[in-house]
């Protein structure tokens, strides 16, 4: 099943570079260049150091799953059609966590810590959305 389509988000100076990339098919998320910590998309200062404006990287998109919760209840009528559906936060190799619909799991087969890979999906309207399947 196809995922319906979602809002287009609201893309500034500062989240633009990850929804250029996953347009583009690629995962980016940021990195600190004054300590090399690396931090999930859109942050304007490190976490870990205070750094302004960490830069970006493009990652392979690798990780594991942290948590996830299973809906069977649509918030939204555009969202009916997809049910059950699952979405997971995915903590990444590299340490970053993302949230994005999980795909190829069946809804009581996803466990924490399973190995995923990052892949896009096109929705309707042919906005790209980041998902995870099973590595």
């Amino acid at each position: 099943m196809s995922l319906p389509a979602w809002p287009q988000p609201q893309v500034d100076a500062h989240n633009r570079p990850y929804f250029e990339a996953i347009a583009a098919g690629r995962l980016c998320v940021q990195r600190c260049d004054a300590c090399a910590t690396w931090l999930a998309p859109g942050q304007l200062y490190c976490d870990a150091c205070g750094a302004p404006d960490p830069g970006w990287q493009q990652v392979p998109g690798d990780g594991e799953l942290y948590s996830f919760v299973v809906y069977h209840r649509a918030f939204h009528p555009d969202f009916e059609q997809a049910l059950p559906w699952t979405v997971g936060l995915v903590e990444l190799d590299e340490g970053p966590r993302l949230l994005a619909p999980l795909k190829d799991v069946g809804p009581g087969r996803p466990r924490v810590g399973m190995r995923l890979q990052a892949g896009f999906e096109d929705g309707a309207g042919g906005q790209r959305r980041l998902v995870f399947r099973p590595a």
